[in-house]
């Protein structure tokens, strides 16, 4: 159980820092119009967009609620983001 949580929790951090920080998609933020933008940059945001679309996708893993392994996800999400990206 702790693995897939944790697996799952470094997935969804790994997609939103792509999202929100690589370079790569760069040119996507940059032709978001500005209120969209500001929400696509934010890596809490995406996270939790992110987190919960995982959520949704895999399915809840036995002993816990959709939703508290979604927002136990985004809290992961928040953490690791944090780390590999202060800002």
């Amino acid at each position: 159980m702790l693995l897939q949580f944790t697996v799952r929790v470094l997935a969804a951090a790994a997609v939103t820092l792509l999202i929100s920080r690589a370079t790569i998609t760069g040119w996507i933020r940059e032709a978001m119009p500005l209120k969209i933008r500001h929400g696509i940059e934010c890596p809490m945001c995406v996270g939790f967009w992110i987190s919960a679309a995982l959520t949704a996708v895999c399915g809840e893993i036995p002993g816990t609620s959709l939703w508290l392994l979604a927002i136990a996800t985004w809290g992961g999400v928040v953490v690791a983001c944090g780390l590999a990206d202060p800002y």
